[in-house]
């Protein structure tokens, strides 16, 4: 089963998708905006109707290319680190490109809170030389 949480958006999206929790929000006729959205397949959908959200039958996680976008990321990665990552019953394939993949190269880490902290410190705290390094 693959699932991505996203932005504010309330089951607009012509994919099967609704706000979290999906069964309290179908079932009413007025609905505030939340701050995640659940996306899923049909059958997946499906499957978490029928029988709730099971953490153990997730078996991908997916992290996007987005640049300094991550920055926010990062508090959505201490969250899922700390709540979500401990209960995951192997194997877990990661997923990611360009900023993702160093996402999850702290996920890997034997702490990888701590990872996720010295990344983001180490991101925010670079810095570039004027100087130009290769010639012609």
């Amino acid at each position: 089963m693959i699932v991505s949480f996203v932005g504010p958006n309330l089951c607009r999206s012509p994919y099967n998708s609704c706000s979290w929790p999906t069964t309290a929000l179908l079932n009413r006729k007025s609905v505030k905006p939340v701050s995640l959205t659940f996306k899923a397949g049909a059958s997946a959908l499906r499957s978490i109707r029928n029988n709730g959200f099971d953490i153990s039958s997730i078996g991908t996680i997916a992290g996007a290319s987005g640049g300094a976008k991550w920055l926010v990321l990062s508090q959505l990665d201490r969250a899922i680190l700390t709540n979500l990552v401990p209960k995951l019953q192997g194997p877990v394939h990661l997923l990611g490109t360009s900023i993702g993949s160093w996402r999850f190269a702290c996920y890997v880490q034997n702490d990888p809170v701590a990872a996720i902290d010295r990344f983001e410190a180490a991101y925010i705290d670079q810095t570039f030389s004027e100087q130009r390094i290769f010639t012609r």
